[in-house]
């Protein structure tokens, strides 16, 4: 208790042992939404650019990528995005031989996941830089027209190089390793 001294209000604070709550952050949004391509399964997203390279861009039949913009445009620092997938949804595969004598299959290359997206990629399969007979390299682009090859593809600036690549499964440059590891939009399967 306080000395009282001279005339006036005095004030005595007696803890209750009750704590406030503590503040808990509400500024990280979830979207939920078709994406023209992504993960299936969620994903922090940080910016607007991170959004595109793994969901793609505007779409006709959602607004889950316009959300996404506005949230980041209205100063949202991160978020957390799920594509989801019509039912009929498939993932896009190419199978090529290899180009010995008599050519058997050699490896399947598939879109990272679901998406008529997938059709749109156009792989270049090319010599290796340091030994062309036996290493190859590919590149990855994305053409505007689904069925239509661009009369300039080589112009097109590839999405993803992968340069001296090897078909043997113990080197380190294996494709289906390097590939499946390291592209942000092909697997590869040797068969």
């Amino acid at each position: 208790m306080p000395t009282l001294t001279y005339p006036g209000v005095y004030v005595q604070e007696i803890s209750s042992g009750i704590r406030p709550i503590e503040v808990a952050s509400t500024s990280t949004a979830a979207f939920v939404g078709l994406a023209e391509m992504g993960p299936d399964e969620p994903r922090r997203i940080t910016n607007w650019t991170e959004f595109q390279r793994y969901f793609g861009g505007y779409s006709a039949d959602s607004y889950l990528a316009h959300s996404v913009f506005q949230f980041f445009n209205n100063g949202g620092r991160q978020c957390y995005v799920l594509r989801v997938t019509r039912s009929d949804a498939a993932i896009a595969d190419v199978s090529v031989q290899n180009r010995a004598s008599t050519p058997v299959p050699g490896v399947t290359f598939s879109a990272k996941n679901k998406g008529d997206w997938g059709n749109y990629l156009f792989l270049q399969i090319e010599d290796g830089s340091l030994d062309p007979g036996n290493e190859f390299k590919i590149s990855v682009r994305r053409q505007t027209e689904r069925d239509v090859i661009p009369p300039n593809f080589p112009n097109i600036t590839p999405l993803e190089v992968f340069d001296d690549l090897s078909m043997d499964p113990k080197a380190p440059n294996y494709v289906e390793k390097v590939i499946n590891r390291d592209s942000a939009f092909i697997n590869a399967q040797v068969l």
